[in-house]
Formats: C-alpha cells, structure tokens, sequence
C-alpha cells in the first residue's frame, strides 16, 4: 500500500467523521480525489480498505450466552453507521442500554436490516423490531419509550405518519 492511498483514507475518515455520506456522494467524493491528482486505483483501492473492514457481525454463541452486557457499548461500524441514521443507532443504543433488547437481538435486527433496507429510519426500525420481537407487551413498552414510535401507526407491514 502506497503513502497516496493512506492520505485518502485519511481524507475519507474526515469526511465519515464530519457525517458526509460516502456512498451517496461517492461520484463527487471520487471527481474531487482525482482533481487533486489522487489516481483512480488508490482511491479504489482506500474505498475498498474502509468498507472491507466492516463485516456484518453475525450472532454468535458468546452473545447467546450472554442476555446482557452492561459494562458494554455497542459501537456501529462503518457500513451499519450507513445504512442505520443516527437517530436509530440512538435509539438502538438506548433499548440495549435500558434492556429492551438483549444483544443477540439487536445483532438480528442489524442483520435483518441490511438484508431488506437500503436505509434504515425510525419507521423502518419499527418494522425490524415487531419482525424481530414475538413478545406483544414489550414492544407496547418499547413504543411508550421512543417518543419517535408514538407517532407512528401501523398499517399492515406500510407505515402512517
């Protein structure tokens, strides 16, 4: 790995950090690399080192074994920080944190949300957690919780705002 493809891993670590969405804006991201004299293998090459680093974790017998990590903070990777908005890694955080969820459910809904969104909002979060959860009273008091699900109605598996 050359020095050029260390600079723009750099320069697209900035941008993750400052919230820009380097999938969506990948074409401007990439015009703008060039036009700095970058060329187009090491930026190829800097795309693919910070998204092949970011495998879906699947649920393993260590979170099985264990309902709850209290001492634990579940920290998004890259790719889920792109497809969850920050309001439903916050609310996902908050139900870990309060015991809503254990962590082998919410590495489920994680991983039922790459498989069926492209991106992940509150009301999607929604359909992820009554997919994900049987238990009827608790996703009552999950809803009571997130002020953000009191305003949605269900509609089959469509939502209503």
């Amino acid at each position: 790995m050359n020095s050029n493809v260390l600079e723009i891993v750099t320069i697209l670590v900035k941008k993750l950090l400052h919230n820009e969405d380097l999938i969506n804006n990948e074409e401007e991201i990439i015009k703008g690399l060039l036009e700095l004299g970058y060329n187009l293998n090491d930026i190829e090459m800097a795309f693919e080192l910070i998204f092949s680093s970011t495998e879906i974790i699947g649920v393993s017998e260590s979170f099985e074994n264990h309902n709850y990590l209290p001492t634990s903070q579940r920290i998004f990777s890259i790719r889920e920080r792109f497809i969850f908005s920050s309001e439903v890694q916050n609310v996902l955080l908050i139900l870990l944190r309060e015991k809503f969820l254990t962590l082998a459910i919410l590495e489920e809904i994680i991983h039922k949300g790459f498989n069926l969104f492209f991106n992940v909002g509150i009301k999607e979060l929604w359909y992820l957690l009554r997919i994900t959860i049987d238990d009827e009273i608790l996703l009552t008091r999950i809803k009571n919780r997130i002020s953000s699900f009191k305003e949605l109605k269900d509609a089959g598996n469509f939502f209503v705002q």
